[in-house]
């Protein structure tokens, strides 16, 4: 039996949210590779729900650098992006804590111009804008890794939720890919990992 399709409208919807939230995720990133990586990492929810996928027509070529990387580290990348993306179009931050949210920010959604792994900055990076709010790097990286963390709790309970429609599943499968177990390696989230086995 075939598998029930999302109406034009409710396509043309869904493209238009996820565009625009990817247009944010390269733009508060200043990482163009975003896209690419992003692309990379919705592959299946794209193929299964998207009959007239804008970006399987005209996605942009892999850059060298993506093309040269091993298939793991586009894999961690790639969810880094589709987390990015997530949180963004689901507006997540907003169920924050804002100390958390300020220093996710600061690693994560601020500017990185370098467009280069890890497409963030690290804790250790005290050039990066707003890091002086923060006492120190360790203070940074302990509210940024419970940011995350909150975020990817707040993104499992919205893929868990929502009607049976195929609109509600179209967009459960999206934020899916943005908490896939790869992310916890580049948001260092390994521990609180372990408490919560659940995809």
């Amino acid at each position: 039996m075939a598998r029930a399709r999302l109406t034009d409208a409710e396509e043309a919807e869904l493209v238009d949210e996820l565009a625009r939230a990817l247009e944010a995720v390269v733009d508060t990133s200043g990482c163009r590779d975003m896209l690419s990586l992003y692309l990379l990492a919705t592959q299946q929810p794209r193929r299964e729900f998207l009959a007239d996928d804008p970006w399987g027509r005209s996605a942009p070529p892999l850059s060298p650098r993506l093309a040269g990387m091993v298939k793991g580290s586009r894999s961690k990348y790639g969810a880094l992006a589709a987390w990015r993306h997530a949180v963004l179009w689901r507006e997540v931050r907003d169920r924050v804590d804002p100390h958390f949210c300020e220093a996710m920010d600061v690693l994560y959604f601020g500017p990185y111009a370098e467009n280069a792994p890890p497409y963030a900055w690290t804790r250790r990076s005290s050039e990066a804008p707003g890091a002086d709010r923060f006492s120190g790097p360790n203070e940074l990286d302990r509210f940024a890794r419970e940011g995350c963390w909150s975020t990817v709790q707040v993104l499992r309970e919205v893929a868990r939720s929502g009607g049976g429609s195929v609109r509600d599943e179209a967009r459960r499968a999206f934020v899916r890919a943005g908490v896939k177990r790869s992310l916890r390696d580049v948001l260092r989230l390994e521990e609180q990992w372990e408490d919560d086995s659940d995809d």
